[in-house]
């Protein structure tokens, strides 16, 4: 039987443009074609702009793993992002309008239309402006470096990194199945792995922390490599060199799926910003850089 799909979306007004000066030692930026978020559209909404999402996060966090919605059908929304496949089965990477599964070894699949999604991001990757990051000796300098560059911390930002990376430190998961549990006990059985010297690109947003209870507020990376052989969830890295395309939007819009699981599961309790960190890098504490 069909079932349909419930929607809002959350936008944010167009700001006016202004003059950025950033200070000694912050990334070069490079003068956007437009003001940050200015793709042309006068409205105050543009679905083309918008970061299209399949599933709010906190679903995940109470245990909401299985989901009734296609890549296929949200990929008609966007070519780039990332996510999950559902029942959580390893990773998922969206570029260049293709779809990658990234299994528990790391080695990637493409993913067939057909399949579903836990949770899945997705957005038309169209950059306003294109930062050369200098030396990353980890996540936190990352996050340190682009906040320098990306702007507003309260406006929603889809970020492409590419580059040569000397270290990357990257998690997928185990298929699960019912009964489900929490996704900060299914990381427990995370399978973490490392590549080293590997030319390839991060693909990520970064979510303001009004945004917590739908995502999770900071940045969230997944990589994958030039040959599209391997990948997964980011969660260290080291590289000098590299360089990012930041593509910044001012709406969201957010499906909820019609499943017996996301409509019985409890999810108005408060917002603990720190289990979105634990399940998206155990063993990590630090800043709001959430990956």
């Amino acid at each position: 039987m069909h079932r349909s799909l419930g929607a809002f979306v959350l936008g944010l007004a167009c700001a006016s443009a202004a003059a950025v000066a950033y200070a000694s030692g912050a990334p070069h930026v490079a003068a956007p074609a437009s003001a940050p978020g200015g793709d042309g559209c006068s409205r105050a909404y543009c679905p083309g702009d918008a970061v299209f999402q399949a599933v709010p996060l906190q679903g995940l966090l109470a245990g909401v793993l299985e989901s009734p919605i296609a890549f296929g059908s949200v990929l008609e929304h966007g070519d780039f992002g990332l996510g999950g496949l559902s029942p959580l089965d390893g990773e998922a990477i969206v570029l260049d309008g293709e779809a990658y599964h990234a299994r528990l070894d790391g080695s990637l699949r493409t993913i067939d239309p057909g399949e579903r999604a836990s949770v899945l991001w997705v957005k038309r990757f169209r950059p306003d402006r294109r930062l050369v990051l200098g030396s990353i000796g980890g996540f936190d300098a990352l996050a340190a470096a682009l906040d320098a560059g990306t702007g507003s911390p309260n406006r929603i930002h889809a970020i492409r990194v590419d580059g040569t990376f000397e270290r990357v430190r990257l998690r997928s998961v185990p298929r699960q199945s019912p009964p489900y549990v929490p996704v900060a006990e299914v990381v427990k059985s995370q399978r973490v792995f490392t590549l080293e010297k590997v030319e390839g690109t991060l693909v990520g947003f970064r979510f303001p922390a009004w945004a917590a209870g739908v995502n999770a507020p900071g940045y969230h990376f997944h990589f994958v490599d030039a040959g599209r052989r391997a990948g997964g969830h980011l969660l260290d890295l080291r590289a000098t060199g590299l360089t990012a395309r930041v593509d910044t939007t001012r709406a969201l819009t957010v499906i909820t799926p019609d499943h017996v699981l996301f409509d019985d599961a409890t999810l108005d309790a408060p917002t603990d910003e720190n289990a979105y960190r634990r399940a998206l890098r155990p063993g990590h504490g630090g800043s709001g850089a959430t990956p």
